[in-house]
């Protein structure tokens, strides 16, 4: 999955995947510290032993504070960070990134951890994770659990989901490294898109009660089918246009206004939005990556919920 030999990667600096002088943030987020889950010499990214005694065995002794961000997901944690450490240390992702929603799909109890998403097909209860992969192949490349109240209480004066988002592209070591990020509209907001902009560049879904939006793309008047309105401040192109009975919105620091000309699968030349092109060939990521997992066994049914994350890791996606 990381092999380059086809194509040459956009990103050339050999310290991508080096998180060795990573830490555990204040907030909670998701670092690596290879003290704990192994070093390089252990066969590049080995899982040393102290990993799977939290999740084989009832090993209590480490458990940190209720009011430890890291509470919830202590019996798992080490698991966590040996994922995240391997994933970057193995692979240099490709131009187009996207993070997104995902769930280890499980009906039992969690300390405070399982989710409903009606909308996910291989699961709709279980632990939602959220996901930085490779858009061009599903490569995971970072993760972080959901833990609830915890991570509510970190909105900040920007909203959680825009720290969410710097935080797992500054702790994966991906900013001002020339990557396209791929959000849907749960993520995205023109105050991201500023931040992100001297360091990404971005294309994205946006809801029209987002801040920032002009009046004459949240709410476009009579627009017929295939009309579009677009309107750009400084860097960021917003777009609506009319498609069938919906009109979306699209926010960009990527593209021109404008159409251009995309090859589909009957081999036919057709018109598209460039906007609309760049968001469908950045996103889509995490889906790819939940549809390849689909096909091993880690949905499988276990008692302990902490077991999945063991099924997970034999599954391969180490």
């Amino acid at each position: 999955m990381g092999d380059h030999s086809d194509k040459e990667s956009l990103v050339l600096d050999s310290n991508a995947g080096d998180t060795s002088n990573e830490s555990v943030d204040s907030d909670g987020s998701i670092t690596t510290d290879p003290s704990q889950v192994g070093s390089e010499s252990e066969d590049e990214g080995g899982v040393a032993a102290g990993v799977w005694l939290p999740i084989l065995g009832e090993d209590n002794n480490t458990v940190p504070e209720r009011n430890d961000p890291r509470y919830k997901t202590n019996k798992i944690q080490l698991l966590i960070d040996h994922f995240n450490h391997v994933f970057l240390y193995h692979y240099q992702p490709f131009q187009d990134i996207s993070i997104d929603e995902s769930l280890v799909g499980y009906k039992g109890k969690t300390p405070h951890l399982r989710q409903y998403m009606p909308n996910k097909h291989h699961a709709r209860f279980g632990i939602k994770l959220w996901c930085l992969c490779d858009a061009s192949n599903g490569y995971l490349i970072k993760f972080e659990v959901y833990k609830g109240a915890i991570d509510a209480n970190e909105r900040g004066p920007e909203g959680f989901t825009h720290n969410l988002c710097m935080r797992l592209l500054r702790t994966s070591n991906l900013l001002n490294r020339g990557y396209h990020v791929g959000l849907d509209n749960h993520f995205s907001s023109p105050a991201l898109f500023l931040e992100l902009f001297h360091q990404h560049q971005t294309t994205s879904t946006v809801r029209r009660n987002r801040k920032g939006l002009p009046a004459a793309v949240k709410k476009p008047s009579n627009l017929t089918n295939q009309q579009v309105c677009e309107r750009r401040k400084g860097p960021l192109l917003a777009v609506a246009f009319k498609d069938g009975s919906k009109t979306p919105i699209l926010h960009s620091t990527f593209t021109a206004a404008g159409y251009g000309t995309k090859i589909n699968k009957r081999n036919q030349e057709i018109r598209k939005l460039k906007c609309v092109i760049k968001y469908n060939s950045s996103m889509g990521g995490v889906d790819l990556s939940d549809a390849r997992l689909c096909a091993y066994l880690a949905e499988r049914r276990t008692l302990k919920w902490k077991l999945k994350w063991y099924f997970l890791y034999l599954a391969g996606l180490c």
